[in-house]
């Protein structure tokens, strides 16, 4: 049961008032909406911050009043007692609040900005963030008959969230980066996070926010920087999100409203590994039986193999032990691996190798499970599954998921780059040589071509290449995203996610749809040829979905049938958190780049691919000269380069 159908959670708005002045409106507009999507019987408190952390008083009606704290370090007890428990008494219920909030959210201005600063804006995004967090676990105790002097001796009943509205980087307080470290080298931060003070500091603060029970989401919009990185240490720590949006759009409207009703119980999961098998396993199938699908709540998981193999890597939203009883079960547990909360579309991915040679005739897998619905039930479920072991190459070929192959490839890659071991360029690599090994080794067969000698693949992993060249060409390991930002939010959300979501960001579907009214769609090629100018194409990456229509669709005809297949793609996404952005662009359009970016540039190639290949060369010609050169390779380009055929 949905946490939002339940009611009686916290939520703390934290307002960056610093925000352009054209994107005001649209701001206040997210967070009314964001109300209005809230439980009746949910408390709400309401922070705005720009050089210091203003706390409204939303527990009297129809009045407005806020206590005033500096923002140049974190708040102090005392500093905290004066707002009242903690500040759990400036919270009020929404059925008694609302209109109150929405008036003190609209009457929000950007502060005025002293001469001596004129180039920058004050913004104490950590003490802002702290004292939302007391906020949010005090109120979980109001009307507790425990009797409490700090925050440290008191636990959140874990539906308390804070929500950050933020317009940039932390520019004073505790949390900002020194002069001269803004420019830090991606891979160098990785490398050398824990020297990072402003990442540890964040760290340190989801990590109390987790042991509180708080969750806390930053919706960051912004066209400067605003360290994602160094705020994804916050937010995974506390079992939150860092969603960047790029304006103040309907998607950053939609993704805020989400996690406004959707109240989950983002506490404790404790997920226990025994690995015993000779490949790298998708775990989600297990979560999802074992309790992943009633919403992010409490879980322990048991899962234990065949002792023949050890685990290499696990990767998910995981967090290292924190308080007592997590440390005291990892010394029991040595594979201990520590979720802050579960949800239907996260999923843990598990990578394990071989020990010895399997002699036996099975493998054995089980996993177990407890964990604590949103409606606080204790559910237990026991999964066993058995697989077989062969010495047969064709049968272990024909049994491969190619989908999760190339998810789990893609995920080792991934988790590489943010940890700063190889850069992007490197994992592209690394990840095009596994492709040349298993073509050369499992593929059987040479192709002689103009260009030499080509390793084969086989045909049960035909469509391996595709989804791994597309991966490298993306958002994850491409250059197509510009910023840092962008590239570590979709980068987490890729491994934190199952293997549909995972899909789609690596290798998403380029849907023609039909211009009859009954909006059937037929899948094309994932290539540049297939922009063809009486079309109205779709593609959903999951993040972003683009409706792109060719020049003899573009009149005001078809507008109709654009504003209808926009209604439908926002039907299909609507649970997606975050939301995507949905772009409309025409052939020709600047913004339609951003659609040709992630195609494969066939009209490159010679012979032509897929839809090419069925093209008179006039016809062909016409085409190529539509696209604008540049270096990236096509697929077959590429699969020359590695010595690869299909």
């Amino acid at each position: 049961m949905r946490g939002a159908e339940l009611g009686g959670g916290t939520y703390v708005f934290a307002i960056d008032t610093t925000i352009r002045q054209r994107d005001l409106a649209h701001m206040q507009a997210a967070v009314v909406n964001a109300v209005q999507n809230m439980h009746a019987n949910d408390n709400v408190a309401l922070v705005a911050f720009d050089g210091v952390v203003k706390v409204f008083d939303l527990s009297k009606e129809d009045c407005g009043s806020a206590h005033v704290l500096p923002g140049v370090s974190s708040p102090s007890q005392a500093e905290l007692n004066t707002l009242g428990a903690n500040g759990a008494q400036l919270t009020a219920p929404v059925h008694m609040c609302a209109s109150t909030l929405v008036a003190i959210v609209k009457s929000l201005k950007p502060p005025v900005r002293q001469p001596s600063r004129a180039k920058g804006k004050l913004r104490c995004v950590g003490a802002a963030i702290e004292t939302a967090v007391a906020i949010a676990a005090a109120s979980a105790q109001k009307g507790s008959s425990t009797s409490f002097s700090s925050l440290n001796e008191f636990r959140a009943a874990g539906k308390e969230r804070v929500l950050v509205l933020l317009g940039g980087p932390p520019t004073c307080g505790p949390g900002v980066v020194e002069a001269g470290d803004e420019e830090q080298d991606r891979g160098e931060l990785a490398a050398n996070e824990e020297e990072d003070e402003p990442t540890r500091y964040f760290g340190q603060v989801g990590l109390r926010s987790r042991l509180l029970g708080v969750a806390v989401d930053i919706f960051a919009v912004s066209a400067l920087g605003v360290g994602v990185r160094r705020l994804q240490a916050l937010t995974s720590a506390c079992g939150g999100d860092t969603v960047v949006h790029p304006t103040f759009s309907e998607a950053l409207l939609n993704s805020l409203a989400y996690s406004a009703r959707h109240n989950f119980s983002k506490v404790l999961s404790l997920v226990t590994f025994y690995i015993t098998y000779t490949r790298a396993l998708n775990v989600e199938e297990f979560l999802s039986r074992g309790g992943g699908s009633e919403g992010r709540s409490r879980a322990v998981f048991d899962i234990k193999y065949s002792p023949q193999v050890d685990v290499t890597r696990i990767i998910g939203p995981l967090v290292p032990p924190a308080s007592k009883d997590e440390q005291a079960l990892s010394e029991t547990l040595p594979n201990l691996a520590i979720s802050p909360g579960i949800d239907a579309r996260h999923a843990f991915a598990g990578v394990f190798q071989l020990r010895e040679d399997l002699a036996q005739d099975f493998v054995y897998f089980q996993a177990a499970t407890a964990h604590t619905s949103a409606a606080g039930e204790r559910v237990v479920r026991v999964s066993t599954q058995r697989l077989a072991v062969t010495n047969n190459t064709a049968l272990l070929i024909q049994s491969v998921d190619v989908d999760v192959a190339a998810v789990i490839m893609g995920k080792e890659a991934v988790m590489c780059v943010r940890e700063g071991g190889v850069t992007a360029g490197e994992a592209r690599d690394e990840l095009s040589q596994r492709l040349q090994t298993i073509a050369t080794t499992l593929g059987g067969q040479v192709k002689v071509t103009m260009q030499g000698r080509m390793a084969t693949m086989p045909s049960q992993l035909a469509h391996l290449p595709h989804l791994i060249f597309h991966l490298q060409a993306g958002p994850l390991l491409g250059p197509i995203l510009n910023d840092d930002d962008n590239s570590e939010a979709v980068r987490l959300l890729y491994l934190n996610s199952g293997v549909e979501d995972c899909r789609r960001l690596m290798c998403p579907a380029l849907m023609a749809t039909s211009l009859d009214g009954a909006f059937t769609f037929t899948q094309v090629p994932l290539q540049d040829v297939s922009l063809l100018p009486d079309r109205i194409l779709l593609l959903d990456h999951h993040t972003h979905i683009f409706i792109w229509s060719g020049s003899q669709v573009a009149g005001k005809e078809f507008d109709e049938t654009r504003k209808k297949l926009t209604e439908i793609v926002k039907t299909w996404s609507v649970t997606r958190f975050p939301a995507p952005e949905i772009m409309c662009f025409k052939e020709g359009d600047s913004m339609a780049r951003h659609l040709v970016c992630r195609l494969d540039p066939a009209s490159k190639d010679g012979q032509g691919r897929g839809l090419v290949s069925g093209l008179a060369g006039a016809v062909r010609g016409l085409l190529s000269s539509r696209f604008v050169n540049t270096d990236d390779p096509s697929m077959s380009q590429w699969l020359t380069r590695y010595r690869m055929a299909l």
